[in-house]
């Protein structure tokens, strides 16, 4: 139990740190998965 609060807190921290961050990240795996789909 510990140990999962111990990631939820880091996620959570994370994602206020750099939800723009995490949002740029997205987009780049979706153009990505695109990419590979029409090469």
């Amino acid at each position: 139990m510990g140990l999962k609060d111990k990631l939820l807190g880091f996620l959570s921290e994370k994602n206020v740190e750099e939800p723009r961050n995490k949002r740029e990240h997205d987009m780049m795996k979706r153009e990505k998965m695109r990419n590979q789909k029409q090469g």
